[in-house]
């Protein structure tokens, strides 16, 4: 086997496997040719099987008689071999006529040597059976010598049924217009141009050879072209060349018949956009909010008034959603489970459309494939969306949601608050301390003067302002803290829906194109096999 030939059987198997799998239906005939190449090409594959095809009374067994140059086929309608194959050969081919279940055989050595020529039963035939062989032994044939008569050369049995179908063939395929000695022989030259031209309407170009069985004209070039074919001994090797592109071709008729088109190699689609959708389904925007909230939250509170921090006590919107921290608990066996995922859960309708967004995506990702292979690859899509998004709740309810942090800054503030806020009491209780001994006729010095105003009124608008200042500072930058933080989350929680997605929904939708360039690639070395 020539590594061409080999490279185009693996292709055709690997084609086969493709097909089975996903488009309609098993290829028999696929199946068929894969066994016929293996067995052709193991056995003796440097001989020439050449099958004497044609329709009633077009002088098949005359034909190969004077080949031959003796009656080894009887002409006749009650001759054995009328309904089953009939083998001529210059030497013993037991094993190879065995293995293309010829009974019937005869060794002549003045056959071509490398050369077994089969009579077969008529293609019209009367009987089914006969016609069956005759169909069976041409589509294991390595070279077909279509003979006809000056009568039936168009028959529509012979170019309909086979000659159209055999495009591809022209290498190994001889057209012989027998019994030429019926015709006037002003009209034999355009009798043969007819024939031409009726054969490269089926697709096919060779040459015809006009022969007479009866009187020998014309047989010499007929058995130059055979020895020719004999000779080079590729005869096998094209015809299972020439089949191997027919089955490519018909491969690539059945995919863009069902709606499929060459690969472009181009890559999948960017996912963040169906990611944010799968997050939102999954709750994260209500987590990411809560994310934000509770940040300003502590925030406020530990950058805030303290003596106004108590009048504000709202629960922690992480903790109502049951986000708070510890995240997860152990289990009995020692595993662990989020807390609160089921109440993260987005409403039906935005999963609905987080489902519709991830089978948008495979569409698009997966519009070259013919129906049903694209079909298999949205149903997995669309069970892979559902446990992506059970997964999600699980990994958005565990995820990392800031609770915490404490930002340097914050402790800063804090002491300055406390500052503030006790030079403010200490300024208050001073004032009120000297307003009371002055009710009380009770004579006490005279505060420390800081400039122009007392210490105690300098404590107390110096300690209300500090506060007031560090709280509008502090929760402007809180707000743009919370900010950053639900941007980061966002960012971060699509990140890793799209790590998960790219395990259990983008690697398959990657296999299956790959597959699917697989199956072009497979067709492209059937169709492009030549030998």
């Amino acid at each position: 086997m020539t590594t061409k030939l080999a490279k185009a059987v693996e292709s055709l198997e690997t084609a086969l496997e493709l097909s089975r799998k996903y488009l309609d239906g098993p290829d028999p005939k696929g199946r068929e040719l894969l066994e016929r190449s293996r067995a052709r090409l193991e056995g003796d594959a440097e001989t020439t099987v050449a099958v004497f095809a044609g329709a009633t009374g077009s002088g098949k067994s005359s034909l190969l008689n004077a080949l031959v140059g003796e009656n080894v086929a009887r002409v006749a309608a009650t001759r054995p071999t009328t309904s089953d194959p009939f083998a001529v050969s210059s030497r013993d081919s037991g094993a190879l006529l065995d293995w293309l279940g010829v009974k019937h055989r005869h060794v002549s050595t003045a056959m071509p040597a490398n050369l077994i020529a089969v009579d077969l039963p008529d293609i019209d035939s009367t009987e089914a059976a006969n016609r069956a062989k005759a169909a069976r032994m041409i589509s294991k044939a390595d070279a077909l010598v279509w003979v006809l008569d000056p009568q039936k050369y168009a028959d529509a049995v012979v170019h309909e049924d086979y000659l159209q179908r055999l495009t591809e063939h022209g290498s190994v395929m001889i057209v012989v217009l027998n019994q030429i000695d019926r015709v006037d022989r002003a009209d034999l030259a355009s009798m043969v141009d007819d024939v031409t031209a009726l054969v490269a309407a089926d697709g096919i170009r060779t040459e015809v050879y006009p022969v007479s069985a009866a009187t020998g004209e014309g047989i010499e070039e007929l058995r130059g072209r055979l020895d020719e074919l004999a000779s080079k001994k590729k005869a096998a090797a094209q015809r299972l060349a020439a089949d191997i592109r027919t089955q490519g071709q018909a491969f690539e008729q059945v995919v863009v018949s069902a709606g499929g088109r060459r690969p472009t190699g181009a890559k999948l689609p960017g996912f963040a956009s169906v990611a944010r959708h799968v997050a939102k389904a999954a709750g994260g925007d209500i987590v990411v909010d809560a994310a934000e909230a509770s940040y300003v939250r502590r925030g406020r509170r530990a950058t805030g008034v303290p003596l106004l921090r108590w009048f504000a006590r709202m629960p922690d919107p992480l903790e109502r959603l049951h986000l708070g921290v510890p995240k997860a608990k152990a289990g009995k066996d020692g595993s662990t489970k989020a807390i609160g995922a089921s109440s993260l859960a987005a409403s039906k309708t935005v999963r609905t459309a987080a489902v519709g967004e991830v089978r948008r995506y495979v569409q698009d990702a997966s519009d070259s494939l013919p129906l049903r292979w694209r079909r298999t690859v949205l149903d997995d899509a669309n069970a892979n969306a559902q446990t992506l998004l059970d997964e999600c709740d699980a990994m958005i309810a565990t995820a990392d949601l800031g609770q915490t942090s404490k930002p340097a800054w914050w402790i800063v503030v804090n002491l300055l608050q406390w500052l503030g806020t006790l030079a403010t009491i200490v300024g208050l209780v001073w004032l009120v301390l000297l307003h009371a001994v002055d009710w009380l006729k009770i004579r006490l010095p005279e505060p420390f003067m800081v400039g122009a105003f007392p210490l105690p009124s300098l404590l107390l608008v110096c300690g209300i302002v500090l506060c007031l200042v560090l709280w509008a500072v502090s929760a402007l930058l809180v707000n743009r803290g919370g900010a950053r933080l639900r941007g980061r989350l966002s960012e971060d929680l699509s990140k890793r829906i799209a790590s998960r997605a790219e395990e259990g929904l983008l690697v398959p939708i990657q296999d299956a194109l790959k597959d699917y360039a697989r199956f072009w690639e497979a067709i492209e070395v059937m169709e492009n096999t030549r030998v």
